[in-house]
Formats: C-alpha cells, sequence, structure tokens
C-alpha cells in the first residue's frame, strides 16, 4: 500500500509541476498598435473644351456630319456605390426654328460605338464595368440629317450637350 501510495504521490506532483509549467509558460505581455489608413473619396468628371462652343462645318443638305476634331471625357469614382455616366442632348433649335436632325451621336473612337443623345439620355459607362479606376474616353460628335433638307430656314441652330456622373 506504500507502493501504491507512493506511485499515486508521485503522479500528483507531476501533474502539479507540469500545471505550474503550463501556467508559468502562459504569462505574457501583450502591446499594439491599431492602423489605420483613409483612401479619400474621388469624384472626378473632366471634358476638353468645356462651356466652349463646338461648330460643325456649313450644312446645304441631308447627310452625315462629323466634328473636325476629338474630344477627351476623363472621369473616376472610387466610392463603392452604383454610379453612372450619363449625357444627353437636347434639339438644334435657332429661336422657334428647330433643326430636322434624325440622330446626334457620340462615337467613341476606340471600338466605334455610338450612343445616340438627341433628346435623350444616354449610360456612357457604369461602375459595374469600370469600378474605382480613372478612364478617360476620346469620343466625335456626329449629326445625322436624313430628312430633305429644303424647308429649312437660314441660322445659326444651337444645342447643348450635358455630362454627368451620377454618384447616389
Amino acid at each position: 500500500m506504500l507502493k501504491r501510495t507512493s506511485i499515486l504521490l508521485l503522479t500528483f506532483l507531476l501533474v502539479l509541476s507540469a500545471a505550474g509549467a503550463a501556467m508559468a509558460a502562459s504569462v505574457e505581455a501583450e502591446a499594439f498598435h491599431r492602423l489605420k489608413v483613409t483612401v479619400p473619396e474621388v469624384t472626378k468628371l473632366e471634358l476638353t473644351k468645356a462651356g466652349q462652343t463646338i461648330e460643325f462645318e456649313d450644312i446645304e443638305e441631308a447627310g452625315t456630319y462629323t466634328t473636325d476634331e476629338s474630344f477627351t471625357l476623363t472621369y473616376r469614382c472610387n466610392k463603392k456605390v452604383n454610379w453612372q455616366l450619363k449625357v444627353e442632348a437636347g434639339k438644334f433649335k435657332d429661336g422657334q426654328e428647330e433643326l430636322p436632325v434624325s440622330a446626334l451621336n457620340i462615337r467613341i473612337v476606340d471600338n466605334n460605338e455610338t450612343y445616340n443623345i438627341l433628346g435623350q439620355e444616354a449610360v456612357l459607362d457604369t461602375s459595374l464595368n469600370t469600378g474605382a479606376k480613372e478612364k478617360t474616353i476620346e469620343f466625335l460628335y456626329e449629326l445625322k440629317i436624313d430628312s430633305d433638307f429644303s424647308d429649312v430656314y437660314a441660322g445659326e441652330y444651337s444645342n447643348e450637350v450635358t455630362y454627368t456622373l451620377f454618384v447616389p
């Protein structure tokens, strides 16, 4: 019985010393820094020759007319929302007279894709396509007149094209 008590006592001492060693090993000190980086929101829309008048050549008959030069539109929105780049134009007017235009297109130079914006809004790009990166598109204006031109009065007909980076 003494042998059995010795074995139990020895086992108890081993368990106790192992537990003490584990407790001693788990004591530690800890300190930390929390790091923070801020990325500011950017909403950018830049149009070459913004606010200026862009002139087509003189129009004397029905046909398709394109601007002599191309323009660039640079935009970016890094907010994680469903932004849209929209463009729209009204009708060509001179006072009460209206030019019989069948289409006013924006033709993208890179892919030759066209968007008719005459009297309507067109979506050129969205956050789903471009994400947060900056993008620049180069484009031309294309004016189409299909109707009989013999009824058109002389004058300077104008129209305004509006670009909007819509960020909800």
